[in-house]
C-alpha cells in the first residue's frame, strides 16, 4: 500500500506543479486568446490519460502469465 502512495505523491507533483505553473502564467497574460488556455489544458489532460494508459498497459503485460505459475 505505501508504494500507491509514493506514486500518488509523485504523480501529484509531477502534474500539479506544471499545471499550476501554467494556469498563473496565463491568468496574468491579457494579451492571449480566450479559447487558447482551454485547448491547452485540454491537451495537458488528454495527453496525461494516454500516458497513463500506455504505462497500465506496460504493467499488465509485464505481469507473470497464470499458465506460467500454475504449473500445469
Amino acid at each position: 500500500m505505501r508504494d500507491h502512495q509514493a506514486i500518488a505523491i509523485i504523480a501529484a507533483v509531477a502534474l500539479g506543479i506544471p499545471l499550476l505553473i501554467f494556469m498563473i502564467l496565463f491568468a496574468g497574460n491579457s494579451s492571449i486568446n480566450d479559447g487558447f488556455g482551454t485547448a491547452v489544458s485540454l491537451v495537458f489532460v488528454l495527453g496525461t490519460f494516454l500516458t497513463a494508459y500506455v504505462f497500465e498497459i506496460k504493467r499488465i503485460a509485464d505481469l507473470p502469465d497464470a499458465t506460467e505459475t500454475s504449473g500445469h
